[in-house]
């Protein structure tokens, strides 16, 4: 993905990171298979597993796949290099936003009863 960003095929590296793509289909089933025997014993790594759903769905919907990635690709020839630190800081926003509103979802949850 590098390689095509930094040799001008901004479109080509956007398509590295499609769901269908076969080598990232490959390497999710490796990594599956890397961790579904290993077990493990941390809260914290526990409740991020959990929160995954939401971090998915808040990815794929409208907010994620549109306005902010399309904002990221609009600007992406204008940032260059430092396009790397704004989609970490992204997905950091994403993840810590996704661990809030699910953790309110889950005490919710538990003063209703479900």
């Amino acid at each position: 993905m590098c390689f095509l960003w930094n040799t001008g095929c901004f479109y080509d590296s956007w398509k590295m990171t499609y769901y269908n793509n076969p080598l990232l289909v490959i390497s999710a089933v490796a990594l599956f298979l890397f961790v579904k025997n290993y077990h493990f014993a941390n809260d914290r790594i526990n409740s991020y597993a959990k929160s995954a759903f939401s971090i998915y769905l808040v990815q794929s919907s409208m907010i994620g796949s549109r306005i902010v990635y399309g904002w990221v690709k609009s600007h992406a020839v204008d940032w260059g290099a430092n396009i790397w630190w704004m989609v970490i800081l992204i997905a950091v926003i994403i993840l810590t936003g996704s661990l809030i509103f699910d953790g309110l979802r889950i005490r919710l949850f538990k003063k209703l009863g479900f």
